[in-house]
């Protein structure tokens, strides 16, 4: 038998990661669904963010100012501690409890993983959380809240028993916050294809020119002989 202890671990339901940017679009939609922050708030990420000891900045850098949609189509760090900021350390935890981030996943299995988040109460804290450091889940409780936020913001509850697959009324998100955040999902993927798209495209026109250099090069050497 080649299967070793990895192989049985349950990574979806007992791992637990920090899950990076996954988490700023629950920041995104905490903050839409608090009255700390308002829709057109617009967050300074020009600059890198010194906390403490600590300094928070984007991997691609921008030097303007973005609103709640494109901090999430931008993934700015910058952009996401600022919005944890607004929001505030209490409501950040109120809205991890209610999507059930802090606590074991109630399935219908024992592999399940415990999540670990700092709850030391310092602004650098709360302002990693917000991009998905400082907090350990399990991929499941990322796809649970994410299905909520998306469900008119209705909690979703996984399951593996069909017979358990009830349709909860606990509501966590409004449903003008669910369409927000449904919107502010479709134009990232959309903004991250044609990304895509580019980079191929530059791509294919870089190893075509390699390409017809080979070729010609090989042609060149024919003549020689």
């Amino acid at each position: 038998n080649n299967i070793n202890n990895q192989n049985l671990f349950n990574k979806a339901t007992k791992g637990i990661y920090e899950l990076g940017s996954t988490l700023k679009l629950i920041t995104a939609a905490v903050a839409l669904e608090s009255d700390h922050v308002k829709e057109n708030d617009v967050f300074d990420v020009s600059t890198p963010l010194k906390v403490s000891s600590r300094t928070i900045s984007d991997f691609h850098p921008l030097n303007y100012r973005l609103n709640i949609p494109e901090v999430i189509v931008h993934s700015s760090n910058i952009g996401s501690a600022k919005i944890a900021k607004k929001i505030g350390t209490s409501t950040q935890l109120k809205y991890l409890k209610s999507l059930g981030l802090m606590d074991k996943l109630d399935l219908e299995i024992p592999e399940l993983g415990k999540p670990q988040v700092l709850k030391d109460g310092k602004l650098l804290t709360t302002m990693t959380i917000s991009y998905g450091h400082g907090i350990a889940i399990t991929p499941l409780h990322l796809a649970s809240a994410t299905a909520t936020i998306v469900n008119d913001g209705v909690e979703i509850k996984p399951t593996l028993l069909i017979s358990n697959s009830k349709l909860s009324n606990n509501r966590i998100f409004s449903s003008e916050t669910s369409k927000k955040m449904k919107s502010i999902m479709t134009n990232s993927s959309q903004q991250y294809s044609k990304k895509v798209s580019l980079l191929s495209q530059q791509t294919g026109k870089r190893n075509g020119k390699k390409i017809q250099r080979r070729q010609s090069s090989t042609r060149k050497n024919r003549k020689k002989y």
